[in-house]
């Protein structure tokens, strides 16, 4: 014989897509109460074939409907508007989720906390889902939340492109030997290349810093003399 207890375990919490659980809600409120809601007669409202299911089970969780489909008084009081369909929606979302609130409160867990309590309660496989569900009927029936700070991402800035410089320096001259190459400072000579296409954008300073700093690469200094 399986138990009522035993029945609760197995329940599959609410997964619905959001987004079809809110037009549902939305819809019942303009028609009158059918006889039975079925997959059958949620893709002839408009219900796509491949979230008939999900949402039939998510009305089971809600108790708005029955086993067999039959709309509950819990659907009925949600065929209302305003602050009565705001408490009616907190009425139904604490009684299907009552198991929770015993021992979450989301105006104080964050959402990892709900989502480990689904992932450990029903299945680890629809927690992501059913924690969106949770907390999105908690925000139409004014139920508090806790609010989620966005982390902020630092903006990834790319470096401007440095000039590239190619220093060499060249083999002393050997005694005896003629160069082409003539120059009136002592100490070794320097063939330098710089290669760069950002000069165009660079600031004056930044271009004399640049400068600057090659300078002191390049430049020296004499022994002292003793």
């Amino acid at each position: 014989m399986v138990t009522k207890a035993k029945r609760e375990k197995r329940r599959v919490a609410a997964y619905a897509p959001v987004s079809v659980l809110s037009a549902f809600l939305e819809r019942i409120r303009r028609i009158s109460t059918p006889p039975e809601i079925t997959s059958k007669s949620l893709e002839e409202s408009g219900v796509s074939n491949s979230y008939s299911f999900a949402l039939l089970s998510t009305l089971r969780f809600l108790n708005l409907i029955d086993d067999k489909g039959v709309p509950t008084p819990e659907f009925r009081s949600l065929q209302t508007s305003g602050d009565e369909f705001k408490h009616n929606l907190e009425q139904v979302v604490r009684n299907a989720y009552k198991d929770l609130f015993a021992w979450i409160d989301p105006a104080v867990d964050d959402r990892d906390h709900i989502k480990n309590f689904f992932a450990r309660s029903y299945s680890p496989a629809t927690a992501e889902k059913a924690t969106a569900v949770f907390l999105d009927l908690c925000g139409e029936a004014g139920i508090s939340i806790k609010e989620e700070r966005p982390q902020k991402r630092e903006a990834s800035v790319k470096p401007k492109r440095q000039p590239t410089v190619v220093i060499r320096e060249k083999a002393p001259l050997e005694s005896g030997k003629v160069s082409s190459v003539t120059t009136k400072s002592e100490g070794p000579q320097f063939d330098i290349r710089i290669d760069s296409k950002d000069f165009a954008s660079m600031k004056p300073e930044q271009i004399q810093s640049f400068f600057d700093g090659l300078s002191k690469v390049t430049k020296k200094e004499k022994p002292e003399e003793k």
